[in-house]
């Protein structure tokens, strides 16, 4: 082992898996995804060698506990492939063969210099409080729920959004910070689709960048709940219609005579692209099983 792969390892337990187990939302309805998503950065460390195999085997002999206690939940399903990982884990003496784990050649060199970056900006999202609170809201909130709330829309205080996106907390759900916590969720879906498009351009023909996208994408695709075709992702669509609430008079205040198409025009097809680049690079799992 490498002094840099005991580092990275402390590091992750700390940050991920750590705050898992001493928390007080075990019994949120994500927490069981939190859980197999951390998982499952575990595995992809290990396989890459980015984390030393025996000392990831330590973690997950601390972690195990954790998991076993969400493994039967419906909640749980994070991708296509890690569920399956998680359970070979639990049904496994040795939980990270050397036999099992990615030989020298040219995927692990395009991988493993990537690894810190992808986990970085996944660790940035999960300790997002108000990107998470929206997230959870999306899924969870019951539908009567979120047609009332959506009655108090239009008195939306834009700058109480604005005051939100500088506090380092989640507040209650009401319409600003929806709003500020959808914005945030914008924000990482621009530095996700930014970091794959650069995997791609250092992607060759010797790599397969559709098969790192399935395994490193899908681990955090659940957090843009655009695969959830029951509801949540409706409500993600239906967001944009609070960010008008909260926009379009100070814009008509300050722009009088401008066209609001000026603004949401563009912002749609921003919009479209961050959407379009989720799908494609930490969805891709999830479309392909479907």
């Amino acid at each position: 082992m490498s002094r840099f792969q005991s580092l990275r390892l402390a590091q992750f337990w700390r940050i991920r898996l750590e705050p898992l187990i001493t928390t007080e939302s075990k019994g949120s309805s994500l927490y069981a995804r939190q859980v197999f998503e951390a998982v499952g950065w575990l595995i992809e460390g290990a396989f890459c060698g980015f984390f030393d195999l025996s000392e990831a085997d330590a973690v997950w002999t601390q972690f195990r506990p954790v998991v076993e206690a969400c493994q039967n939940s419906e909640d749980s399903k994070v991708s296509e492939t890690v569920p399956a990982s998680v359970k070979g884990l639990l049904a496994s003496s040795d939980a990270f063969p050397v036999t099992d784990q990615m030989t020298d050649g040219p995927q692990k060199k395009f991988e493993l210099p990537l690894f810190s970056q992808g986990l970085l900006l996944a660790d940035r999202l999960a300790a997002d409080d108000l990107a998470n609170a929206c997230t959870d809201f999306l899924y969870s909130v019951p539908e009567d729920s979120w047609k009332m709330g959506k009655d108090a829309w239009p008195s939306v205080d834009s700058d109480r959004v604005v005051s939100l996106l500088n506090q380092p907390f989640a507040s209650p759900l009401e319409p600003a910070s929806l709003l500020a916590g959808y914005l945030r969720l914008l924000e990482h879906m621009d530095a996700s689709r930014c970091f794959f498009q650069h995997a791609k351009e250092r992607s060759t023909k010797k790599t397969d960048f559709d098969s790192y996208c399935q395994r490193i994408g899908g681990l955090n695709g659940w957090r843009i709940p655009l695969a959830d075709f029951d509801g949540a992702r409706q409500r993600f669509e239906e967001l944009p219609e609070l960010l008008e609430f909260a926009v379009r008079h100070s814009f008509q205040e300050e722009l009088p005579n401008a066209d609001w198409s000026n603004f949401e025009s563009p912002f749609n097809q921003h919009l479209k692209s961050l959407i379009e680049a989720w799908e494609t690079y930490n969805l891709a799992a999830f479309l392909v099983a479907s």
